[in-house]
């Protein structure tokens, strides 16, 4: 985990599955660059073969071209940069965004607010194992639309997982202390042991909630 990562997780917060968008993604760029770097090459050889004829232009349209070639490099490599910079993760509490090389952007969607996953695969999606997923709010209004992710499937299950995780052991804490019956007092604190151990409350958190229903016990 990077440590720009790290820094956006809050306290017991734990990375579940991340992932990026699929390599397709970057064949456009190589081909425009690949392209640019082959013609520049091409026409440097032609250049360097005709220099007697051509005279001083030759040097002026050799520095042209390295210009064209370096900037078909640099292009090719600010494109991976930010492909890898972008990422889309599954904590135990969110699903983030992250991208950006030196300015970053994060949007977040908390799991207990998502309603509803759309998972999209085209037939070469599937065969590629690339899709789109759209979240969903409870208003039904798209949250976060994560085009061309890599292992889609994965991504959908793992945060489908996490949310059901996320459900049930929230219960316990927006209970009212006053609707557990002394009886079921340790199973509610045991519930919250496993709340504070998933990252879901602090460790604070848990010690008031506990020491309420301990007042009751």
């Amino acid at each position: 985990m990077s440590s720009y990562l790290q820094s956006l997780m809050s306290t017991g917060e734990t990375v579940q599955f991340g992932t990026r968008q699929h390599p397709i993604t970057l064949v456009r760029a190589m081909l425009q660059s690949g392209v640019v770097l082959l013609a520049a090459m091409a026409v440097g050889g032609l250049v360097t073969r005709r220099a007697e004829d051509l005279g001083p232009f030759s040097r002026i349209l050799g520095a042209v071209l390295a210009v064209v070639a370096a900037w078909a490099a640099l292009n090719l490599a600010v494109v991976f940069a930010r492909w890898r910079a972008k990422q889309y993760i599954v904590t135990t509490r969110r699903v983030l965004e992250v991208e950006g090389l030196l300015n970053k952007t994060v949007r977040d969607s908390n799991l207990d607010k998502v309603n509803d996953i759309v998972l999209r695969q085209s037939a070469l999606g599937r065969v590629l194992n690339y899709g789109e997923i759209e979240i969903i709010t409870g208003a039904d209004i798209g949250l976060n639309r994560f085009e061309w992710i890599a292992d889609p499937l994965t991504f959908k299950r793992v945060m489908l997982d996490n949310k059901e995780d996320f459900d049930t052991l929230a219960r316990p804490q927006a209970a009212d202390a006053s609707d557990i019956s002394q009886s079921d007092i340790p199973a509610a604190i045991a519930q919250l042991g496993a709340l504070r151990d998933r990252g879901l409350i602090t460790p604070d958190e848990f010690e008031r909630k506990k020491a309420d229903l301990l007042s009751r016990y």
